[in-house]
């Protein structure tokens, strides 16, 4: 997705992970760390979605949420449009790739405002969902109690 928005998270940042991550292999981590992720951006694609405008409804069916594989101790999810979707307007194949940017700069932003309006609410899902499934993922990832 080259263009939307970039929702860093810098594992450092979270006390919760650190507590919890010394005990997990990274396989896991990249696990749960990613599913939250993906929950932390459904709020701003719903917001995104009500807020664009809409003429054919392909820019709207377009927004979505990608979450990247980590790179360099760092795991990000993008908010913004596939840019595969395509629909038909007048006859004529349109892609929303050439007019998302024009939409969010220059008419009715979309991205930047359901941003806005959800990272501290996006963030609390992000946190809840740590707090939640780190506990789960280190208790499977213990070794089985050996029995003598």
């Amino acid at each position: 997705m080259k263009d939307g928005i970039t929702i860093k998270v810098d594992p450092k940042s979270f006390q919760l992970l650190e507590n919890f991550t010394k005990r997990l292999g990274t396989k896991i981590k990249t696990k749960v760390v990613q599913r939250g992720l993906a929950l932390m951006a459904k709020p701003m694609v719903e917001t995104a979605k009500s807020l664009v405008p809409v003429r054919t409804g392909t820019l709207r069916r377009s927004i979505t949420h990608v979450v990247k594989p980590p790179t360099a101790n760092q795991t990000k999810a993008l908010v913004g449009i596939n840019m595969n979707t395509s629909g038909v307007w007048l006859g004529q194949r349109i892609y929303p790739r050439k007019y998302a940017v024009p939409v969010e700069f220059k008419n009715t932003p979309y991205l930047r405002p359901a941003y806005q309006k959800n990272r501290v609410k996006s963030t609390k899902i992000f946190r809840e969902y740590l707090k939640a499934e780190f506990p789960k993922a280190v208790k499977a990832a213990r070794p089985p109690k050996h029995k003598p």
